[in-house]
């Protein structure tokens, strides 16, 4: 996930279920949802704590420190999760100052789990960089007077949709607009907003929401031909969930910090012209793409992880960039065709560009194609210097990178049920993959 700011709260933490034994602490979260927590506890004789025995314990690693830490930050309750112990120094005199350092997995304010049970929400909500821009809500409304010219704009907020993902999810996507009027009163200016919404018909576990939700990021990065990253992740619990709330209404947003997207680059802009596709071009069957997405997820993780590997990292070097398309190939084609696992890389790329032959030249062209992925993706691996000749040269390879990125996105998009007719009019639509498919 993305922060627009680092966040820095003091407050008092305590282990689950022994809130009489609390340290002062401070957490920080940076702005890649990293975590980290510095509590510090005052020394007994010899170094050690009467008063704050389990943090002394804690820091020296007898026991093993604790996965779960609560506490209070200003306001809110706190649970912090999959803590680890980072470090520490000890005081060397009574009533000095010890410290101990956890690195933090994942943040929830507006909550504490005192019990180490497995925390569960009914919604899970979070906004994604792009987004609005994918959706390209259209809410404005000309009105033209009998000569034709404009007469006035009404704005309409467009109405939430939803679909059904299957075994009891549902996402739904939220639009809303901002204005304001300036002063003096010359103009108004709109904001666009959207965010999306998981919804279960029964609680289920953090980590499921999250890797469903990682996946839908993904899709998103997909459709915009950009990296972007989650936002704003909010989920709320349950009626009737074991903990503490800093507000008495069941419907409390707790707030979710959790770097499981997490990337050494930031985002980059999604831009309405660069997309692969937009909302209203998969409007009509955006449920059955989100299902099927999801089922690809599942089966073929490795492969995706490959493909977004060199999507999102554009300054990869160039024979790591080939050899991680050709490998997301390999295994897209392997992990949904269970009944041919011993076919070679150049029939399953061949298979794979059989149904774009029109977008790569024809028959004879695809085919060599896909000769040459298997070759240049042997000469890199089993170095042979007799082979240098048949695979693609240095100078070539950028170029023919590319055209195999595309061949990935193409492919993605027909196993997760678009037509090849759909997808041709996708390419015909698209100066960016007209130009590295070589087409006019």
């Amino acid at each position: 996930m993305r922060l627009d700011e680092p966040i820095e709260r003091h407050g008092v933490f305590w282990l689950p279920g022994n809130e009489s034994i609390e340290a002062q602490g401070v957490l920080r979260i940076e702005t890649t949802g990293q975590a980290a927590l510095t509590v510090r506890y005052e020394s007994g004789p010899s170094g050690a704590s009467t008063l704050r025995a389990p943090w002394h314990e804690i820091r020296t690693g007898k026991p093993a420190p604790p996965t779960r830490l609560v506490g209070q930050v200003g306001l809110q309750y706190a649970t912090l999760e999959g803590c680890n112990l980072a470090g520490g120094s000890p005081g060397f005199a009574t009533g000095a100052l010890s410290e101990a350092r956890f690195r933090v997995r994942r943040v929830l304010l507006g909550a504490a789990y005192d019990r180490n049970d497995d925390i569960a929400f009914s919604r899970l909500s979070f906004s994604a960089d792009g987004l609005t821009c994918w959706l390209s809500p259209d809410v404005f409304r000309a009105e033209h007077n009998d000569a034709g010219r404009l007469r006035s704009i009404r704005l309409r907020e467009p109405a939430p949709v939803e679909w059904s993902l299957g075994d009891g999810l549902v996402l739904r996507l939220n639009r809303s607009y901002t204005y304001q009027l300036t002063r003096p009163p010359t103009e108004y200016r709109f904001r666009q907003a959207a965010s999306a919404e998981l919804c279960c018909d029964e609680p289920r576990r953090i980590d499921e929401l999250l890797e469903v939700a990682g996946d839908l990021r993904r899709f998103l990065c997909l459709a915009t031909s950009e990296t972007v990253f989650m936002k704003k992740i909010t989920g709320r619990a349950p009626e009737g969930e074991a903990c503490r709330t800093t507000s008495e209404s069941s419907r409390v947003r707790i707030q979710v910090f959790d770097p499981h997207d997490f990337a050494e680059f930031g985002p980059r802009e999604a831009l309405f012209d660069r997309m692969l596709f937009n909302y209203r071009d998969v409007a009509d069957k955006l449920e059955l793409l989100f299902r099927n997405w999801l089922e690809l997820c599942g089966t073929a993780r490795v492969a995706l992880d490959s493909y977004f590997a060199v999507a999102s990292d554009r300054e990869r070097l160039l024979e790591t960039r080939f050899l991680l398309l050709a490998q997301a190939l390999e295994v897209l084609h392997s992990r949904t065709h269970l009944d041919d696992g011993k076919k070679k890389l150049c029939t399953r790329v061949a298979e794979i560009v059989a149904p774009f032959n029109r977008l790569f030249g024809g028959e004879e062209a695809s085919r060599d194609f896909a000769r040459k992925v298997a070759v240049t993706r042997n000469y890199l691996v089993h170095y042979n210097p007799a082979k240098e000749a048949e695979a693609v040269d240095l100078d070539s390879l950028p170029a023919f990178s590319r055209r195999l990125e595309v061949l990935c996105q193409l492919h993605l998009l027909k196993r997760i049920g678009m037509s090849v007719a759909e997808i041709e009019r996708i390419v015909a639509n698209n100066q960016t993959l007209k130009a590295r498919l070589g087409v006019a």
